[in-house]
């Protein structure tokens, strides 16, 4: 157990500082979604590209959360069809814009929720642009370290990258180190802690979400008659609406 304290550690202050930078932020975005679910459209949420998907797949058909949540999910940004293949196909000119063009159930006055840790790439960016062209608000997810320290080529560096700050609707930082490593002296650096950090964002996003539209349609429990009946009901009531329910 060489390491496991310091990364305890370091978990800990990257949670506390992710409350005390990133709550107001929090918030706001809690905000939005409860005004979108209010007005009966749905939230989305992408995550543009490798480890980031897991934002995406973490806050989908959960006991407790809103039902109306749209998962963006395609298998060429996973790792899970290949590590490599994600990181490059997510960089691909027009990678982003395709996939917001196939997703048919995206309106104007929906909420997208973007994850990406640089905040840079062109998925992430490209995603952005033409959500904010179709009408949608836009909340970005994304390490601040990360970003100032990116050192992307230009020709893989969507050409609005520097501008995606000011045109989403709500901006979080996760508070993660550059690069995403928690140890960055022991060789080749170790301890990730993005999927840590999106995840607890997203939990108090949801969470305030939530507690501000008790009525608001959401998943029951999984492992109860009653509850797996209630969530039948909600499957049929938003099956033409989100794509992967």
């Amino acid at each position: 157990m060489k390491y496991s304290k310091r990364y305890y550690d370091t978990v800990s202050q990257m949670l506390n500082q992710i409350m005390i930078n990133s709550g107001e932020s929090c918030n706001k975005a809690a905000a939005l979604l409860a005004e979108t679910v209010q007005k009966d459209h749905l939230i989305h949420i992408f995550g543009a590209g490798m480890h980031s998907t897991l934002a995406a797949e973490d806050v989908v058909y959960r006991q407790g959360n809103l039902v109306g949540i749209n998962g963006i999910y395609d298998p060429s940004f996973s790792v899970t069809h290949g590590a490599s293949r994600s990181l490059y196909i997510s960089e691909l000119e027009m990678c982003g814009t395709f996939l917001m063009e196939y997703y048919r159930n995206l309106s104007a006055g929906d909420v997208l929720i973007v994850v990406d840790e640089s905040g840079k790439g062109n998925a992430c960016c490209e995603t952005v642009l033409k959500a904010k062209e179709l009408g949608l608000k836009v909340i970005l997810i994304y390490s601040e370290a990360t970003r100032a320290a990116a050192d992307f080529k230009e020709t893989l560096v969507n050409a609005k990258a520097g501008d995606i700050l000011s045109v989403v609707d709500v901006a979080i930082d996760n508070c993660v180190p550059a690069h995403d490593v928690a140890l960055p002296d022991i060789p080749g650096g170790g301890g990730w802690l993005s999927t840590i950090a999106n995840s607890y964002l997203l939990n108090l996003i949801f969470l305030e979400t939530c507690a501000e539209i008790p009525e608001a349609d959401r998943w029951h429990d999984f492992h109860t008659v009653d509850g797996l009946e209630k969530n039948e009901t909600m499957i049929e009531k938003y099956f033409d609406r989100i794509k992967h329910i």
